[in-house]
């Protein structure tokens, strides 16, 4: 089983954003990919609420379902203003 968290770093309810990755002490190279949104795409500033139609975080969603279909996320803006 692997898995992928995608995490954003302007996340209002998970604080800090970190709380949200997965540690897997046996060997967390293989089997946890955890992601930061601004790791892919520095300028993208999604919040908690607004992550889940995020074309960013979805494209990574999208990746991690079918490696076989994995496309590098496009970083232009999110159509989304932030929530506040």
């Amino acid at each position: 089983m692997r898995y992928t968290v995608v995490a954003t770093e302007f996340d209002e309810v998970v604080t800090p954003y970190t709380n949200g990755f997965l540690r897997d002490q046996r060997d967390a190279a293989k089997r946890v990919r955890n992601i930061t949104i601004q790791d892919i795409c520095k300028d993208n500033r999604v919040e908690h609420l607004g992550i889940v139609y995020d074309p960013v975080a979805l494209r990574l969603v999208r990746n991690a379902l079918d490696p076989s279909t994995a496309k590098r996320p496009n970083c232009e803006t999110s159509l989304l203003p932030p929530l506040l």
